[in-house]
């Protein structure tokens, strides 16, 4: 022990400087873990804010569990959203009306012509005509945007509107 106590005593200020090097590597690396612990706090604290002393790992967990809820409900939005798409083709998008006299006696335009199209210009052409002693409804169906039946100029303007609803003007 005397020996070791002699070379202690012989190089006691090479070993205080190295005892004083690692004290001041161990104050800077406990100044920066300081500061990552300030940095990290905040979103620390406002994670198991209301936690209600749960320890951070039954948090961590907690939230994880809620991460695979949310992403099993978002997979369950996602195919809600594809079956409304595709319904959503075959409901009415284009409409076009095109009122007019049938009698230019009458006046007011109480005749018209109602298309009804979906995505794919399917749908119905309804007809009203009115004349003074009666009223008559027709109906024609329309495939792709056309009618099988001969159409009278108003109904192919009503057609038209329709086709061309929702389309910038320089398109229509």
């Amino acid at each position: 022990m005397s020996g070791l106590s002699a070379a202690l005593q012989a190089h006691a200020g090479t070993w205080i400087l190295v005892l004083l090097v690692a004290l001041l590597a161990c104050a800077a690396a406990l100044v920066l873990l300081a500061a990552h612990l300030r940095r990290l706090s905040p979103p620390l604290r406002h994670l198991v804010r209301q936690t209600e002393g749960k320890d951070l790992e039954t948090v961590l967990r907690d939230q994880l569990a809620n991460i695979h809820q949310l992403d099993r409900r978002v997979e369950q939005l996602a195919l809600r959203l594809d079956e409304l798409q595709a319904r959503h083709r075959f409901t009415v998008q284009k409409v076009g009306l095109y009122r007019y006299d049938v009698e230019s006696s009458l006046g007011g335009e109480l005749s018209f012509v109602l298309c009804l199209l979906d995505e794919l210009d399917n749908g119905v052409l309804i007809s009203s005509l009115y004349r003074l002693d009666d009223c008559r409804v027709y109906a024609r169906e329309i495939r792709g945007g056309t009618c099988a039946l001969p159409l009278t100029p108003e109904e192919e303007r009503a057609l038209d509107r329709a086709r061309n609803a929702g389309r910038p003007p320089s398109e229509a």
